[in-house]
């Protein structure tokens, strides 16, 4: 394996890659599964109900999910999702899918007792809790002496970028996880190596993600889906810009540069390219859409800032 001699690792945090990676190759689900799970069982099979890649899924609050049959003949169903940018609503967002996934399994004549356990695993590419554990658990407790109303509902949040936070204690509980978070945020490749070396599955996930780097078809959906993402973030900078009813054709255009220009760095930074201070200020500067357009589409394939502005 060799890191960092692939012209550009397709990023594992955005969620087409993420649902490409871990959709067929059930052992590293089912070992990624296990370590934020930390199930007393071992997990022996897991399938993947939703498979396919919808290339006409928009990107809207849906987002794009993988649901998951854990052993069959323990029933329970778990939701994945690999979440890069925050979005308002994701608490209510996480009951929804539980609630949806629960429900479902009831049928005609069935037992409530029957129903099984319902998971959500969210993981998050950005801080959404004020607190610092990088994996949080919820569950319907009562509230003053924290016991446990079910079992039915579980939750788990993953915030990556408190992986370099992580308490001693917290390491110590959570290591095996805290090696998938290096591999998802990670673009050193002594980082991955080390990684890989700890956890044989991580390695065949890098191996997966070499491939899949490699793969025209896994580019393109890749790249559709930032682009996808980075005009609806465009649409919502520029609607935020748009509400005044004077000048609306005004603000519509200043909103498009500011959100073109937001998108570039959002790029940038999920692509985790530095941007000295005089690019930074060029691009803020910039009040041409086409010009900013074109830079967003290099963006999304440059290896460094400098590339954005090649001739």
């Amino acid at each position: 394996m060799v890191f960092g001699g692939m012209a550009q690792r397709l990023d594992p945090t955005l969620d087409v890659t993420f649902k490409l990676l871990f959709r067929q190759e059930t052992d590293i689900l089912t070992a990624l599964l296990a370590a934020v799970l930390q199930p007393a069982k071992a997990i022996k099979n897991v399938s993947v109900l939703n498979p396919d890649i919808d290339d006409k899924e928009k990107p809207d609050d849906k987002g794009v999910l993988l649901d998951i049959l854990v052993d069959p003949e323990d029933g329970r169903q778990i939701d994945v999702e690999m979440q890069t940018e925050k979005r308002p609503g994701m608490r209510r967002r996480a009951l929804y899918y539980w609630a949806r996934m629960f429900g479902g399994q009831l049928r005609r004549g069935q037992q409530y007792h029957e129903l099984h356990q319902s998971i959500v695993v969210f993981f998050l590419d950005y801080k959404a809790f004020d607190w610092t554990s990088y994996h949080s658990v919820f569950r319907v407790m009562e509230a003053t002496k924290k016991r446990v109303f079910s079992e039915a509902l579980e939750l788990h949040s993953i915030e990556l970028p408190k992986l370099g936070s992580m308490s001693a204690e917290e390491i110590a509980r959570e290591q095996v996880l805290a090696n998938w978070g290096t591999f998802f945020t990670s673009s050193d490749p002594e980082q991955l190596w080390s990684v890989c070396q700890e956890d044989p599955m991580i390695e065949k996930a890098e191996k997966k993600l070499e491939e899949l780097s490699a793969d025209p078809k896994a580019q393109m959906l890749a790249r559709e889906r930032r682009r996808a993402l980075d005009c609806y973030n465009i649409d919502i900078w520029a609607a935020k810009d748009e509400g005044r009813a004077e000048g609306r054709a005004e603000g519509h255009a200043e909103g498009r540069t500011e959100g073109a220009a937001r998108s570039i760095l959002l790029v940038l930074e999920k692509r985790r390219i530095p941007v000295p201070d005089e690019m930074l200020e060029r691009i803020l500067a910039c009040r041409d859409i086409g010009i900013l357009d074109e830079w967003l589409e290099r963006a999304m394939r440059a290896s460094c800032a400098e590339e954005i502005f090649a001739p």
